[in-house]
């Protein structure tokens, strides 16, 4: 993929466009004897107005180069504050990426997973020519690094913790389920922390079809599965509305979690259903009385530590080794 300085590019445009313009001044000229004064004066004011045009262009390409030009000391997690109950803003709100790292034409960017599996930075030059036109399918099947269907009914409105969260947003990139877009994210990072900003992008883009280079950044520390949280930026292209670096926290009130591995628990001892096994492993057994059990049956709660187990063969399998359906939860 190529890469371009928006410096570089603008000036080419801005150039071609003078060299237009003078063309045009030397036949208005060369012609002037033959116009008539409403046509002179048209076309004087015709010039005059592209004239206006570049000169708005380049004021508002300049503003964007200098945004991208300050100073991008490098992003430390360490030197973050606790979470407050709001993103953190960094650098005064404006992107710490150079336009010369950004995509060249409009499209995204997404970096290759690393040793561990996890997502790495995604980058993007949205615009109309972006937005998702088809209705947005599942999900389901993609597995990020750390991730763990868990439950917490008693936290959660909606009950799962984590979320697969794109890095650049479905809807204005129309990308689904490539794994190198989607992280192991909460339900509360996911709407309450990115969705406002993403939302921001995606009706900016609607309601002036402009462009916006955005770039999204997972935070790991150290060798974890699971995001400390996102740096997202942002800036507009034609003009100067979006503009934001912040870092939003992938945690969520009430649940304490283990980044290294993806596991949680509620911090007032709150039931939670990890269902971490649900799509790997369809059934528990009990192994002392040769039962089989769906994961949302009753009779679970009855089964010892030991004598439950987690089973990702086939119901078939179980009968044919003698194990017998639970009566209450019937699993097929």
């Amino acid at each position: 993929m190529k890469y371009r300085t928006i410096k570089t590019d603008v000036k080419n445009k801005i150039y071609s466009i003078c060299l237009i313009l003078m063309f045009l001044s030397v036949i208005f000229i060369l012609s002037g004897c033959q116009k008539t004064d409403d046509s002179l004066k048209e076309n004087s004011e015709n010039l005059t107005a592209q004239a206006n045009q570049i000169e708005t262009q380049i004021k508002a390409q300049i503003e964007t180069e200098n945004k991208a030009s300050i100073d991008t000391s490098s992003f430390n997690l360490d030197n973050l504050p606790e979470y407050s109950e709001q993103p953190y803003t960094l650098n005064n709100n404006v992107p710490y990426f150079s336009i010369d790292d950004m995509p060249e034409t409009s499209g995204v960017i997404l970096s290759e997973l690393d040793s561990y599996g996890r997502c790495q930075t995604a980058r993007a030059y949205l615009g109309p020519e972006t937005i998702a036109k088809e209705e947005r399918g599942n999900i389901g099947h993609v597995k990020p690094s750390g991730w763990h269907t868990v439950k917490y009914p008693n936290i959660i409105s909606d009950l799962y913790l984590y979320n697969r969260c794109h890095l650049i947003m479905w809807k204005a990139c129309g990308i689904l389920d490539d794994e190198k877009n989607l992280i192991t994210g909460t339900r509360y990072l996911n709407t309450n922390e990115m969705l406002p900003y993403e939302e921001s992008i995606v009706n900016y883009i609607q309601n002036t079809g402009h462009h916006v280079y955005y770039k999204v950044t997972p935070i790991f520390k150290n060798n974890e599965l699971v995001a400390r949280g996102v740096l997202m930026e942002a800036s507009s292209i034609e003009d100067t509305q979006i503009c934001f670096n912040v870092f939003c926290y992938n945690i969520q009130p009430g649940i304490t979690i283990d980044y290294l591995t993806g596991n949680s628990y509620a911090n007032n001892n709150t039931n939670s259903t990890n269902d971490t096994e649900v799509n790997d492993y369809p059934y528990i057994i009990n192994i002392n009385t040769r039962k089989i059990h769906t994961h949302d049956c009753s009779e679970i709660e009855k089964i010892s530590d030991k004598n439950r187990k987690n089973f990702s063969g086939n119901l078939q399998e179980l009968l044919d080794n003698g194990y017998t359906k639970c009566k209450t939860c019937n699993p097929q």
